[in-house]
């Protein structure tokens, strides 16, 4: 294994990998899928939720089996070949600067409307410059702050399912139009047809992403192996309860075609029930959910580039360990990227920013498969003691069918018209890493 320090505690990188998976896609993006595909937005996550969590089971195998803080990019490296090693490496490492610049924008304009004064490029910028602080104090102060973020999220979410909940039932308020009668009340339970469904399936498996983040993590721990599992386990409950609970909840509390759901879907649900301060409520819970997010992007994106550093696919200096042993050079870099990237927003003409953000919008699935190609090749070559690690049972059919099923996700985008820039885009990109990782890698004469 190989690890900067090992400080991160059980308990941590449990909530870490329940927070990684609960960002403002659950309160603001299911509100879209909602809006989009009615009742069918429930079945469009629930099918998300299934291919996810046969993702994060493969990959528990590899981590369980090599705990490493490159993860998934040094098992590609040991397994498909040193050039897909690097090019998932690179391709995530970017995937998480664009995930950091969309977050700290989305905080910056959550402070403008609390702050109007502060300019919302300006907010934006010190959310990152105090995050890169946090990271660069110690893994255990990054580990005691997510700690905390994702305790306020799972705190709000429970208390609306509870509250949702009464509200469904008729116990508290007794008033509010609401039940089961909602999901087909309004044109019946697909009233968009399939396409739309398929459409908020995309949604719903963009949102799951961060699931990954755990493995890379417990890295950073006393007891990697067992930590996997225990955050394995977290996720798979905590997504069905919180997503597909939640989402069932909205249905039977709003109609799909609601306009309070341009709110947000817990802010128009919230608004249903007559919670007073709403949206004032709602603002604080996703102003959590982006700085969390954008806490452990820095994080696993930070890691990341530590871990090129170390194979040679990146700067020699993204090695550098700090006092208290924090890659601090490789925190710093990836901080000052995320900067620019922001700067660029406010610089130049929007086509520039959406240019770049299309080329990661995919990059999260290339990287799903190639977890998921690892395994297959991993579970013949490597040795490893069956009593620790978790075994995916099905060997090589379950694997094959979930990737089989990942990458027909890309031909579904393909089919969709505001989704083949993304796609070209970020397939563009990847074949640009693949090849200059084959020229890197490649014998020389």
């Amino acid at each position: 294994m190989h690890s900067a320090s090992p400080k991160l505690a059980t308990h941590q990188i449990v909530m870490i990998s329940i927070g990684g998976v609960i960002g403002a896609g659950l309160f603001v993006g299911s509100a879209k899928a909602i809006a989009l595909a009615g009742p069918l937005a429930l079945v469009s996550y629930t099918t998300a939720a299934l291919l996810m969590l046969c993702v994060m089971w493969v990959l528990a195998e590899l981590a369980t089996a090599r705990p490493d803080l490159g993860s998934f990019s040094v098992y590609a490296d040991t397994t498909i070949g040193r050039w897909a090693g690097f090019s998932v490496g690179w391709l995530y490492w970017w995937y998480y600067l664009l995930l950091m610049a969309i977050e700290s924008l989305a905080a910056g304009h959550i402070l403008h409307g609390w702050l109007p004064s502060v300019p919302v490029w300006l907010a934006a910028v010190a959310v990152i410059l105090v995050m890169t602080g946090c990271n660069c104090l110690s893994v255990r102060a990054f580990g005691r702050a997510e700690y905390g973020l994702s305790f306020v999220k799972v705190i709000s979410i429970i208390a609306f399912l509870i509250v949702g909940s009464l509200a469904v039932l008729g116990i508290w308020p007794p008033s509010a139009p609401t039940g089961l009668s909602l999901l087909v009340d309004y044109g019946g339970f697909a009233p968009n047809g399939l396409a739309a469904g398929i459409s908020a399936f995309l949604i719903a498996l963009f949102s799951f992403q961060g699931c990954e983040i755990a493995t890379i993590a417990a890295a950073e721990s006393d007891h990697p192996v067992r930590n996997v599992r225990a955050s394995m386990r977290a996720v798979v409950w905590r997504i069905t309860l919180f997503y597909i609970g939640s989402i069932l909840l909205v249905l039977c509390l709003v109609p799909w075609s609601s306009p309070l759901l341009s709110e947000g879907a817990y802010q128009a649900a919230l608004n249903v029930i007559g919670i007073p301060g709403s949206a004032a409520l709602m603002d604080v819970v996703i102003f959590t959910a982006v700085i969390s997010c954008l806490n452990s992007a820095l994080y696993t994106a930070s890691r990341m580039a530590w871990s090129l550093s170390k194979r040679g696919d990146a700067p020699q200096q993204w090695q550098v360990l700090s006092a208290r042993h924090t890659p601090w050079k490789a925190i710093v870099s990836t901080a000052a990227v995320a900067l620019i990237i922001i700067m660029a927003h406010v610089i130049f003409p929007s086509r520039y920013m959406e240019f770049l953000l299309n080329s990661g919008g995919a990059a999260i699935l290339l990287v799903y498969c190639s977890i998921l190609t690892s395994q297959l090749i991993a579970r013949r070559r490597w040795s490893v003691s069956p009593h620790e690690q978790i075994r995916v049972p099905g060997y090589p059919w379950f694997s094959a069918i979930v990737l089989l099923l990942m990458a027909s996700v890309f031909g579904i985008m393909a089919f969709m018209p505001e989704q083949r820039s993304v796609l070209g885009t970020t397939l563009a990109l990847a074949a640009v890493l693949v090849l200059i990782g084959l020229y890197r890698h490649s014998p020389r004469p």
